[in-house]
């Protein structure tokens, strides 16, 4: 009897974004994203957060929860407010490797 690939039995439907538009500040501590919408409606604010690698289409992952909450962007650390972080909308993923 041939033997089957546990991997294979994972639907794609596990490794994109869920389709699940929520804030930034709502994401659960390990769970990954991506930015799909920036709400910052101070130009010199949104630069600030472009300079940090937040951009519409970047992948991040809540490394810690909190004020301000922990972010990994582009392999660095990052600290973000969480009055920043309600302006910023992620479609959200289930799995920690599901937008790479």
């Amino acid at each position: 009897m041939a033997q089957t690939n546990s991997n294979a039995n994972i639907s794609l439907k596990q490794l994109v974004p869920t389709g699940e538009k929520i804030s930034l500040d709502q994401l659960k501590m390990g769970q990954v994203g991506l930015i799909v919408e920036m709400n910052e409606p101070d130009q010199e604010q949104a630069d600030r957060l472009k300079a940090l690698g937040l951009c519409v289409g970047r992948r991040i992952e809540l490394l810690k929860a909190g004020n301000p909450m922990i972010l990994r962007v582009l392999g660095s650390r990052i600290g973000l407010a969480n009055r920043l972080a309600k302006r910023i909308t992620v479609d959200a993923c289930h799995q920690t490797n599901c937008c790479e």
